[in-house]
């Protein structure tokens, strides 16, 4: 028989204390196979439950010593003395732990959820580093901001939600799935390092270490990234492409790192313009062929234009609004 929505928080409370019989297990059981929120709802109880068993502040209650106590008393009601048989004791005893339950979960969840309030950080013109509850850290780059909840490590899968572009560095807990939403995608992991970008309508998702799955918000069309893997996903689409990733500066954001071999000038300026948020503007059409191999570790944009201008005897100008490049070409 399928429990009722009256009785289901009393069978969770006596299968958590150990108190549920076989059949009440069945019918648990039964009901936690309708649907993936009722599985969620008994894991998150007896999560909760767990997190009491390991408070200092929890009242420690002996039933075994409250049991044999119970059961030599009488007790007198309205002039008539009953005797508490060994019998009526264990069934008073097991009822009371189950109260417990009910009321130490409660306490629990009411300090959950005073503590579990949304935050969201956002990054300005600079890239913003966040260290998360779990452990976590997530790098955002620049005019990007992440959600997240206050309580992150204490649910059974860490859920947060990314507008623009990030570099995550996921904690490792098998028994808590990270879960990244952007634009109707879902990007999961259990302990890895990747970076997620969204730019012109498309989101990507490129793997540094460890294992990444991204789907539809669905769960459908779910595809498998390992390191060196990049999955680019249409927002607002079921469609997900996986391949190679060949892009070596992807991180160039975050580590002003560049790695350029025989890149003709326009693409090496566009992920200059990308790493160091600035605005060159090419002049002339001259140096649309010129190639430069050349490596920036860390360098300030000046020196990286000094490179530039003396490899290539480009002319520079500076105006308010931006780098121009011109000259006779290569």
């Amino acid at each position: 028989m399928m429990p009722t929505n009256e009785n289901i928080e009393l069978l969770i409370a006596r299968y958590i204390s150990g108190d549920c019989s076989a059949e009440e297990q069945e019918q648990l059981e039964a009901w936690a196979s309708l649907s993936a929120e009722n599985r969620e709802k008994i894991a998150t109880e007896k999560k909760l439950w767990d997190l009491l068993l390991q408070s200092s502040n929890v009242i420690s209650v002996d039933l075994q010593k409250e049991w044999k106590y119970l059961s030599s008393k009488t007790i007198k009601i309205n002039e008539h003395t009953f005797f508490i048989t060994s019998k009526m004791a264990k069934t008073i005893m097991r009822y009371a732990a189950i109260i417990i339950v009910f009321i130490s979960i409660g306490i629990i969840s009411y300090r959950i959820s005073f503590n579990n309030t949304n935050k969201e950080i956002a990054s300005t013109i600079h890239p913003e580093s966040i260290n998360l509850p779990d452990g976590s850290v997530v790098t955002l780059n620049s005019h990007s901001s992440l959600k997240y909840k206050t309580a992150l490590d204490k649910h059974t899968t860490r859920n947060v939600c990314l507008t623009g572009s990030a570099y995550f560095k996921v904690t490792k807990r098998p028994s808590q799935p990270f879960k990244i939403e952007i634009n109707g995608h879902i990007v999961e992991v259990l302990g890895t390092s990747f970076y997620i970008e969204t730019e012109n309508g498309q989101t990507s998702v490129i793997v540094e270490t460890g294992k990444v799955a991204v789907y539809n918000d669905n769960d459908s069309n779910k595809v498998y990234l390992l390191p060196g893997e990049k999955a680019l996903c249409v927002n607002k689409s079921t469609i997900i492409n996986k391949s190679t990733n060949y892009d070596e500066n992807y991180l160039a954001w975050k580590t002003h790192c560049l790695k350029f071999q025989d890149k003709k000038l326009p693409k090496v300026i566009e992920e200059i313009n990308k790493a160091y948020k600035s605005n060159i503007v090419l002049k002339s059409n001259e140096y649309n062929e010129c190639r430069i191999t050349v490596i920036f570790e860390n360098q300030s944009l000046e020196s990286v234009l000094n490179v530039l201008q003396s490899t290539l005897d480009l002319e520079i100008k500076q105006t308010p609004v931006s780098i121009e490049i011109d000259g006779d070409g290569c």
